[in-house]
């Protein structure tokens, strides 16, 4: 399966869909958006059981002293326990400042994260129709001056909204037609919003009406908390300086992908001696900070994705694994929260349902099953990232210095 199908097909489902690129937040400078897939190592082979859940991996993790990394204001609550007193303020713009202003390495290496929910097109919706959300954001790209919104993309978004959470993978009858698009498609051909909106349709997840009344009051409360706000005003700027101070007292999640403070590698496989140095330390040291950083980010380390056992009808459901992998296994690793209340798993429930499980990998568990797909996939993949932090096996992650690159 080539990985350019996927991540262009799946943008003619979930992007047109959600039309997400009007509300796109920014991440932070240093980002690193060009890690290159590499060949898993072998790492702690017979484990993967063990470490299906978190409670387990809790188990084995080390207790390695990191003065850096544990200076924080209560250092006897866990990361999870951190990040739910954050959401349980109600309000993620307030929970994004007062992580960054907290001094704490762990929840300001999260705080970029807490808002994705709020961009998901159902919560910028409440209490809107689509031809007010698509009217705000129409603009001519050349000018930047207001223009008609376009009919037929407001029927297509109207049709997705009357359908709600969509099937984590197009019904296989469309699957060929899907790709065929991929094969012809031209930047600047108009797409078919009408034959779209009919996919969409015909893509709707099967719920039960428990499970769209539970569906429809996450929706609502993250529309309530989020009160249609995209970038929270003056998070950038605190959220540089606090980076700054952190860099300034030398702790290396800060550094990690931050150009700022020196960081020039391109690519998680082809790092500099300084900035591999920065990711073995974090790892070797076991500093939860570092690891979520290496994990939440839009380049998490998790080594090169399996696709055994997906075909190529499945590309939405590997490329939403793909993208989720970091966070499950932050979660699994005890460095984050993936519960309900967490941002990362209301996007999950806004786009696919399963609003009531009880933490995001049995989300994904439950709707890879509801759309028939198997869902120890999830927990294989989990695991093989898991097992190789627990080994700080860096080349099993993918990285790697520049000088010791090897073919994929």
């Amino acid at each position: 399966m080539r990985r350019r199908h996927l991540i262009v097909v799946a943008g003619t489902i979930a992007a047109a869909v959600l039309v997400a690129a009007l509300f796109r937040q920014a991440l932070p400078e240093g980002a690193n958006s060009k890690s290159v897939p590499v060949s898993s190592g072998q790492a702690q082979k017979g484990k993967s059981a063990r470490y299906a859940s978190g409670a387990s991996v809790r188990e084995a993790l080390p207790q390695l002293p990191n003065p850096l990394s544990n200076l924080v204001p209560d250092v006897f609550a866990s990361p999870a326990k951190k990040m739910q007193r954050l959401t349980a303020l109600g309000d993620p713009f307030a929970a994004q400042l007062q992580a960054v202003r907290s001094g704490d390495p762990l929840l300001i290496a999260h705080s970029v994260y807490l808002t994705l929910h709020c961009i998901d097109v159902p919560v910028q919706l409440q209490g809107k129709t689509v031809r007010e959300m698509v009217s705000e954001s129409s603009y001519d790209p050349k000018t930047g001056k207001k223009i008609p919104p376009n009919e037929a993309l407001i029927a297509m978004n109207e049709a997705a909204q009357s359908v709600g959470p969509q099937r984590i993978q197009p019904p296989a009858e469309f699957v060929a037609e899907l790709m065929r698009q991929n094969e012809t498609w031209m930047p600047d051909a108009q797409p078919n919003y009408a034959r779209q909106a009919e996919i969409l349709k015909r893509s709707a997840a099967s719920l039960s009406l428990a499970q769209r009344a539970n569906w429809t009051a996450v929706v609502e409360r993250s529309a309530s908390e989020c009160r249609g706000r995209l970038i929270g005003a003056g998070f950038g700027a605190e959220y540089r300086a606090a980076l700054g101070r952190l860099v300034a007292d030398g702790v290396v999640s800060a550094q990690l992908f931050n150009r700022r403070a020196g960081w020039q590698s391109e690519s998680l496989g082809q790092l500099n001696d300084r900035d591999y140095g920065l990711m073995q330390r974090a790892l070797t040291e076991w500093q939860p900070d570092g690891i979520t950083r290496m994990l939440v980010g839009g380049s998490a380390a998790v080594g090169s994705f399996d696709y055994a056992g997906f075909s190529e009808a499945d590309f939405g459901a590997a490329l939403t694994l793909e993208f989720s992998l970091g966070p499950l296994a932050a979660c699994a690793l005890s460095v984050s929260d993936c519960g309900p209340d967490s941002s990362r798993f209301r996007s999950l429930c806004h786009s696919f349902g399963g609003c009531d499980e009880p933490d995001m990998a049995a989300l994904l568990r439950h709707v890879f099953e509801r759309d028939g797909l198997d869902p120890t996939l999830i927990d294989r993949e989990i695991n093989r990232v898991v097992n190789a932090y627990l080994a700080r096996d860096l080349d099993a992650l993918g990285i790697r210095r520049a000088t010791e690159k090897k073919n994929p």
